[in-house]
């Protein structure tokens, strides 16, 4: 049995194109968060649901601490809301966020540790780059900006 030239390329470029799919270094792919706790799971096709241990996830999709520099004065009112001079760089905080505390005065200087809250929720879509062949997905971002909790 003799190929003709033409079916022979053509099953040459086969074979190629499916070598690079099987070495493909990295694939973008969109999934949908199932379950945020008490393990994190991420379904990315209709029978793919990846588990914790394949999932590597950015800033951008967990909670994190960083530490900022301030430099400013505040002032406590006897009202229980906090003000802040125009030094500090800060929205005003909102009267709910504190506990009521007894007029004062005080610099507020130094470095401060905050909390970021960008935990994933049940429901939210996902930018993922899959490395590794498949085995494991990078999370990159949500599609939409967190929702206020």
């Amino acid at each position: 049995m003799s190929l003709d030239a033409a079916r022979f390329a053509e099953m040459m470029k086969q074979a190629a194109l499916l070598a690079l799919d099987e070495r493909a270094p990295f694939a973008f792919c969109i999934g949908t968060v199932v379950s945020p706790e008490p393990s994190l799971r991420v379904r990315v096709e209709q029978r793919l649901v990846l588990s914790e241990k394949q999932l590597l996830l950015t800033n951008a999709v967990r909670d994190y601490y960083v530490k900022l520099s301030t430099c400013g004065e505040s002032t406590g009112q006897a009202d229980g809301t906090a003000h802040t001079t125009e030094h500090s760089r800060r929205p005003p905080a909102a009267p709910e966020d504190y506990g009521a505390f007894d007029s004062h005065d005080h610099e507020y200087k130094g470095d401060k540790w905050f909390k970021v809250n960008l935990k994933l929720k049940a429901g939210e879509s996902v930018l993922l780059l899959r490395i590794d062949g498949g085995q494991k997905y990078i999370i990159l971002d949500r599609l939409e900006a967190p929702k206020n909790a």
